[in-house]
């Protein structure tokens, strides 16, 4: 199997601004988009909050995350997917989010975390 076929799940599960993760999360979704691999994005948990497109990062000197990620379809980032428990748990509606995503439930993301080659965890 070549690496261009290997399927790779990205997982992200912080929430935007509390640390590094988000943002090492979208560079390698970026990078391995960028070098033709066949990548995804799960958010998960308070993940769901990078998606967010009325964040106010600026308030707290930082980069906003939803304009990072809103580069995905530049990059042909397509597959973004997010769980439906975590959006109803925090309130949050698909029109909230800064990109299309497919909203899965538990067991469409067993499925999709089974179908995986590698996944990667932030």
């Amino acid at each position: 199997m070549s690496a261009t076929s290997k399927k790779i799940l990205v997982v992200n599960r912080k929430s935007p601004y509390g640390g590094l993760r988000s943002r090492e999360a979208i560079d390698t979704l970026l990078v391995a988009s960028a070098y033709g691999l066949q990548v995804s994005a799960l958010y998960l948990d308070d993940g769901v909050f990078q998606l967010i497109q009325s964040q106010q990062a600026d308030q707290i000197n930082s980069k906003n995350i939803a304009r990072m990620i809103s580069a995905f379809e530049m990059y042909d980032l397509k597959e973004v997917y997010v769980d439906a428990s975590s959006m109803g748990k925090r309130g949050i509606q698909q029109q909230d989010f800064v990109i299309p995503v497919e909203i899965l439930t538990t067991e469409q993301i067993k499925t999709l975390l089974h179908q995986q080659d590698q996944i990667l965890s932030f």
